[in-house]
């Protein structure tokens, strides 16, 4: 059964649907986390991306390498990248061109979310970030499942 979460940075809002399919204990962990509201912020080193940090006892649970090997993330498509054992992890949004990387280097991460339908508010929001700094993003399940 298909899923779907509404995303909000600064006012504007879209629908992204949840591909169980793809990674569903990485799904299943950032279902149990939501609602979430945390600061995002424009991901420096990975393009047209914005990242943001979260945290759920599910996330411990999910193996060490991520359940898609990717690196690329397509422009409206949500990405989950856990640090197991701990309880973090993080959320890559691209609204463009974008590759996970961090300081150290290009890492992998699992896409897990593609946007549905009308994005353009909410890219705009999310490249506002490069310039006016950190927002907050807001993540919950979408109403009338």
């Amino acid at each position: 059964m298909a899923r779907w979460i509404d995303v909000e940075v600064d006012g504007a809002r879209a629908r992204f649907i949840v591909h169980d399919d793809l990674a569903p204990q990485t799904a299943d962990a950032l279902w149990e986390a939501l609602p979430l509201t945390v600061p995002v912020r424009h991901s420096t080193r990975s393009g047209d991306a914005c990242s943001a940090e979260f945290s759920t006892p599910a996330l411990a649970s999910l193996p060490a390498r991520p359940e898609v090997n990717a690196a690329s993330i397509y422009k409206g498509w949500l990405a989950v990248r856990s640090s197991p054992p701990r309880e973090c992890g993080e959320i890559l949004i691209s609204y463009g061109l974008a590759e996970h990387r961090t300081a150290t280097g290009r890492k992998q991460i699992t896409p897990l979310a593609e946007l549905e339908g009308e994005g353009e508010a909410l890219f705009a929001a999310l490249r506002r970030t490069h310039a006016e700094g950190e927002k907050t993003l807001t993540v919950r399940q979408a109403a009338n499942q």
